[in-house]
């Protein structure tokens, strides 16, 4: 009983949309625009971890401040528009794959 009380304590942690501790979870009732910059984040994640850059290098690489960096690997779509990340994928691919 007390495990359950602690489980639902951390879910609505963790489910609250100021939450910074971590990645956000994409909602089950999500729009399309919602799935494809969660994509994208994905995407942008995945070159970061495939060329070992710092959250920095990324910055850099992107465009983007180091917190909007951080905001865009932790799955923070509601901090941009889907033109912003659509933006950053192209300037790591040169040509965007998910078009």
């Amino acid at each position: 009983m007390v495990k359950d009380k602690e489980f639902e304590k951390y879910l609505n942690q963790l489910s609250d949309p100021n939450y910074q501790g971590g990645s956000w979870v994409l909602p089950e009732n999500a729009t399309p625009s919602e799935k494809t910059k969660y994509e994208l984040c994905r995407e942008i994640l995945i070159y970061q971890r495939q060329y070992k850059l710092t959250d920095k290098e990324l910055a850099e690489k992107i465009n983007l401040t180091l917190s909007e960096t951080q905001d865009a690997l932790y799955y923070r779509i509601t901090n941009f528009t889907l033109n912003q990340l659509l933006t950053c994928a192209d300037k790591l691919n040169g040509k965007n794959q998910m078009i």
